[in-house]
């Protein structure tokens, strides 16, 4: 089979042409990847909800895969502030929102990209977990949540970050400076 008509379907969103392609093959969705190693939950994560429902019902585990940098389908439901998409992938996976991106990313790629909504669904979840310290995780360039937020103006973040009812003060390190840059 052509991997391409399977990820043309997960960008598309036609489901019935995916649901026809996964009947047939039955673990393609864990075996096949791009040249750059998404798989076709990464590609719907950005584009379509129906999709990523099918192909969490086949392999809620496909959620675990790896994609460009080391990115996981979450990432890219962020990354376009899809919520009802965080949702669904951290209801079938919970710890993947612990995972972090070859550059040492967490879920604050949704403030770095503007995300706001999609920042406070993640937090929530971390909330739920009790994995509020994945905030306090530095990427390679010494940043940490706060650093990101201020960085790209992103003070509502900052605001409701700080506040005591959304996240204990002892999660979130106010004063922590940054390690590498400026």
């Amino acid at each position: 089979m052509d991997q391409r008509l399977l990820f043309e379907a997960a960008r598309t969103g036609i489901t019935e042409y995916l649901h026809n392609l996964l009947k047939d093959y039955l673990f393609l969705p864990d075996t096949v990847a791009l040249a750059g190693g998404e798989n076709p939950l990464h590609i719907a994560s950005n584009a379509n909800m129906d999709i990523v429902m099918q192909l969490l019902n086949l392999e809620h585990n496909i959620c675990q895969i790896k994609g460009r940098e080391q990115r996981f389908p979450l990432r890219y439901a962020a990354i376009k502030g899809r919520v009802q998409v965080i949702t669904e992938l951290t209801t079938a996976s919970p710890d993947c929102i612990t995972y972090f991106t070859a550059r040492n990313e967490t879920a604050y790629l949704a403030v770095t990209n503007h995300q706001f909504k999609a920042f406070k669904v993640l937090v929530e979840h971390l909330k739920k977990l009790k994995k509020e310290d994945v905030l306090n995780k530095k990427d390679d360039q010494g940043n940490m949540i706060l650093h990101v937020a201020v960085s790209r103006r992103q003070y509502e973040v900052v605001k409701w970050l700080l506040r005591e009812q959304i996240i204990p003060t002892n999660a979130v390190k106010v004063n922590s400076s940054k390690t590498r840059g400026i």
